[in-house]
């Protein structure tokens, strides 16, 4: 729930058309897009065009977001013409898997000579920060003076529209979108992990800062859930964050869910909302975690050791991590608040801080692993402390305490 801000930067079309004047291309950048006008053209910069005039974009196939290539194109404008190219999604609405955040690539091209009337024109694009949606090429006539911020587009219009994938082992994440409010939550697209790996969860929304989302994943019955606000960007676009641990994960195709929450959370009269967003990433590696909560009989030579944590700088997402002779699949309750200078004699339910379950999952040999993803975007600097230790007593009524063995550890957040 505590969420450092991220910031998206705005771009008018003036300044797109100014600085892809200046250096050729303008890629990654998010603004409005640029308008298509049918104005009559300019002689002094096309020539005397006929109505007969053509641009045509080539086919482009399905591209992978990374990808760097050329988009190209024929025309009977004459050589030297100058053409603006255009890459951005085919809609902006939530079924082209946006909703209103525009990410493209421009540049301004001249018409190069050909044979029998028949001109050439080309673009390179690199798609390292663009959607993984369905993708429109528009090619148009320049006029004007983009740097004096005097211009507009006009035909004749190229189109051709293609699919960007995500990369191997990421997934583009789809929304909805409330109908009479129009909010959406969209989640980032994941790259591959491997079990135990720390996974951030990243996302865009036009929710209000301060508003409450579940974070849930899921892989073949296994799941983590936790809760995150929302943090304020710009442009009507804020941000979201949240740390899963995927130690408890079944390796296989991960569903993330991330779902707005409503009522009275003050009064624990909440649940979740219609508004969400989606997504799947890939986990590799040995399944660490168990189907089911072991009960086991603890001796007094059990034991949990947390691993040093180290400062820590406020908003930082981390995982926390340790070693236990409990068996894999005993419930472990977790406490991170602040430290007073002596040590908590048992769980604080009332503390400012960070309370979660989880299992032990598989270590190596007979030393088994404890893990924790934490977040210190809510936190206010000074000296904490982690206490973890088997779970004991009835959650559903607030009736638990920490039971023993007990791991412990300070830290500092700056």
């Amino acid at each position: 729930m505590k969420k450092p801000t991220l910031m998206h930067s705005s771009i008018i079309a003036a300044v797109i058309i100014a600085a892809l004047l200046g250096v050729g291309m303008v890629t990654g950048f998010v603004g409005i897009p640029l308008p298509n006008t049918v104005d009559p053209l300019s002689d002094t910069n096309t020539g005397n065009l006929s109505e007969e005039r053509y641009i045509l974009v080539d086919p482009v196939g399905d591209r992978t977001v990374g990808d760097i290539f050329t988009v190209t194109g024929t025309t009977n404008l004459p050589a030297g013409t100058n053409l603006l190219v255009q890459i951005e999604p085919a809609s902006f609405g939530p079924e082209g898997g946006v909703n209103g955040e525009y990410s493209g690539a421009a540049a301004g091209v001249d018409v190069i000579a050909g044979t029998g009337g028949i001109n050439t024109w080309s673009m390179e694009v690199n798609s390292s920060t663009l959607f993984p949606v369905k993708m429109r090429v528009n090619a148009s006539v320049f006029i004007g003076n983009g740097k004096q911020g005097d211009f507009s587009t006009s035909g004749p219009i190229g189109t051709r529209e293609f699919s960007l994938h995500p990369v191997s082992g990421t997934a583009a994440g789809s929304q909805s979108e409330d109908s009479e409010t129009g909010r959406y939550i969209r989640i980032d697209p994941v790259g591959e992990k491997m079990t135990g790996d720390l996974l951030i969860i990243n996302g865009s929304t036009n929710l209000p800062a301060g508003t409450v989302m579940m974070i849930q994943t899921d892989s073949s019955g296994t799941g983590y859930g936790s809760d995150t606000l929302v943090r304020e960007g710009s442009d009507g676009i804020n941000r979201f964050s949240a740390p899963i641990d995927t130690a408890i994960l079944k390796p296989g195709t991960v569903i993330i869910t991330v779902t707005r929450m409503i009522g009275d959370l003050s009064k624990g009269d909440y649940g979740l909302g219609t508004v969400n967003g989606t997504a799947t990433f890939s986990l590799k590696g040995p399944y660490l975690g168990t189907d089911t909560p072991v009960q086991a009989t603890i001796t007094k030579d059990d034991y949990i050791h947390i691993n040093a944590i180290g400062d820590r700088k406020v908003g930082d997402l981390f995982l926390i991590t340790g070693a236990t002779s409990l068996p894999a699949g005993v419930n472990l309750i977790w406490e991170v608040m602040p430290y007073t200078g002596t040590m908590p004699t048992g769980l604080d339910l009332n503390a400012t801080g960070i309370m979660a379950n989880n299992l032990v999952t598989t270590g190596d040999g007979t030393v088994n692993r404890v893990s924790l993803a934490a977040d210190m975007g809510n936190m206010e600097p000074g000296e904490y402390i982690v206490m973890v230790g088997p779970m004991e007593g009835e959650p559903e009524n607030r009736d638990i305490t920490m039971g023993e063995p007990v791991g412990s550890a300070l830290f500092t957040v700056r």
